[in-house]
């Protein structure tokens, strides 16, 4: 009888683990219906891409020849890439989404930032402890071909690894793209708008350049700098007029220097009173200052919002919420002290930091900096100055529009090539009438979560961009998969007529 029931276990058993042996692999395919399928993506014509200016441009500042972050490139790599996928039957969920399995993500953010965290829980990370700073002493890493996103922190990562032949080959994404930095550099957009304005000099209802940002003189340019002088030369200091920044590679506040009576004087002194317009060669630009802005419970704020541009070819751009940055000081137009006037994050902790106070006093400060687009509007609602729904009848419909003219006045700089990406970080501000400036453009914003609240905001953003990036790449409907973001449309040029521009632009402006 012993051996009977003996013989029934073990029958039981190994009938009971092929079933699991094949339910496991059916699940691995079939679960929550899933499916492995062949996906071809799409073949990028890169002969029409080395045939622009903005290629041309990529080329002549190009570090191919140095060693970058221990990694060793290999010229036949997309070959290899293109043999992968080839064979390679992705595990789509039901929408022909990739799985986090599938998204297998290349990043130089450092181990514990937030962005590598969101990464490791939504994809998974291909070396997961490399990063930007790297040990020369470390191992060489070659890029493995299975790789589909490339997500850095490094936003030149394109210039030491070249496009199309050492990275970004069909079927993969990266997150900066070439030409950006003309977007970011002051003088550069400056002379963009300029550009772009004369499309609407007989609209100026559509797009004027001097109400899209403060008037923005560059100061190595000779003629505008001789105008510069001649227009303050004799006129009498009234308060501060204008603001003088450092065109480009300034962050967190740096290079701003506001034009007081004495550094109005020693800047006449510098450069001769015009006269050595031409012969200086520091990037500088002068902005007409905002003297007048809308404050709230007396102090001075800004807005950080962000835009994606989330492909090129075809041009797709989306918005983001982001929050107001406000002063821990009283306003005061007269005051000379920077943080009555300055609301960057940074200045905002140095300054803390310089308080006797507590940790707990200095995190609780810390909150009170940052606040939400919806305790704002529920301020302005309290103070009359607004009506409900302020915020997504015209704050949020005002910002996307500056944003779609932002993009269309720097396309003609920026590599169309359909698999990069890139996410900004925009300053805008408002004036005490509700006018809103564009202030300052900003690549790969800092993700630092230095509140709670904050960290919350920028982790849903990125797993939402990995979504949004990973439909464009598999070629899923994004309209759907937008509605499940927190983000929102702002242009699709796959769509035709007035649909590309989801309400926000009349037709008399396109």
């Amino acid at each position: 009888m012993r051996v009977i029931w003996k013989a029934f276990i073990i029958g039981f058993l190994v009938v009971n683990s092929g079933f699991g042996i094949w339910l496991f692999f059916k699940l691995e395919s079939q679960s929550f219906d899933t499916v492995r399928k062949s996906f071809i993506h799409k073949e990028v014509n890169m002969t029409d891409i080395k045939n622009s200016q903005a290629w041309e441009e990529y080329m002549v500042y190009n570090r191919f020849d140095q060693d970058h972050e221990n990694v060793v490139d290999d010229k036949d790599y997309c070959v290899l890439v293109k043999e992968y996928r080839a064979q390679h039957k992705p595990l789509l969920d039901y929408r022909g989404m990739p799985l986090p399995m599938e998204r297998l993500i290349f990043s130089d953010y450092m181990p514990g930032n937030l962005v590598k965290d969101v990464i490791n829980n939504y994809a998974t990370l291909v070396y997961k402890y490399h990063y930007l700073d790297v040990s020369a002493d470390f191992p060489k890493e070659k890029i493995p071909y299975y790789v589909n996103m490339f997500f850095h922190k490094t936003p030149y990562w394109h210039y030491y690894h070249e496009l199309g032949t050492e990275f970004l080959c069909p079927g993969q994404m990266y997150n900066h793209i070439p030409g950006h930095e003309h977007m970011i550099n002051k003088d550069d957009s400056a002379k963009a708008a300029r550009i772009y304005g004369k499309k609407y000099e007989n609209r100026k209802d559509c797009f004027y350049q001097w109400s899209f940002m403060p008037l923005t003189i560059d100061l190595s340019a000779e003629g505008e700098c001789k105008l510069f002088f001649k227009h303050i030369e004799d006129r009498k200091f009234q308060g501060i007029e204008w603001i003088m920044k450092k065109s480009r590679n300034s962050h967190n506040g740096e290079g701003v220097i506001l034009l007081t009576k004495s550094k109005l004087r020693g800047l006449k002194v510098m450069y001769k009173h015009g006269k050595k317009c031409g012969e200086i060669n520091d990037k500088f630009i002068v902005q007409k200052y905002i003297g007048n802005p809308l404050t709230v419970e007396g102090k001075k704020f800004d807005f950080r919002v962000y835009m994606l541009i989330a492909s090129v070819d075809p041009l797709i751009i989306l918005y983001h919420d982001g929050f107001l940055r406000v002063s821990l000081t009283q306003y005061d137009v007269s005051s000379e002290e920077s943080g009555s006037h300055i609301t960057n994050t940074h200045q905002a902790l140095e300054f803390v930091k310089t308080l006797n106070t507590t940790e707990d006093e200095r995190d609780e400060m810390m909150k009170e900096q940052m606040w939400s687009f919806e305790k704002f509007e529920d301020y302005m609602i309290k103070q009359g100055k607004v009506k409900m729904n302020w915020l997504n009848d015209y704050v949020r419909p005002l910002m996307k529009k500056k944003m779609y003219h932002l993009v269309q006045m720097h396309i003609p700089n920026l590599i169309k090539h359909p698999g990069v990406f890139e996410m900004y970080g925009l300053d805008y501000i408002f004036d005490d009438d509700l006018n809103l400036w564009l202030l300052e453009v900003n690549r790969s914003p800092a993700m630092q979560a230095t509140t709670e609240e904050k960290g919350k905001l920028q982790g849903t953003m990125i797993k939402d961009i990995l979504d949004i990036e990973y439909a464009i790449l598999y070629g899923i409907e994004l309209d759907p998969i937008v509605e499940n973001t927190t983000f929102n449309m702002i242009f699709d040029d796959r769509k035709h007529g007035m649909d590309k521009y989801y309400g926000l632009i009349d037709s008399e402006c396109v």
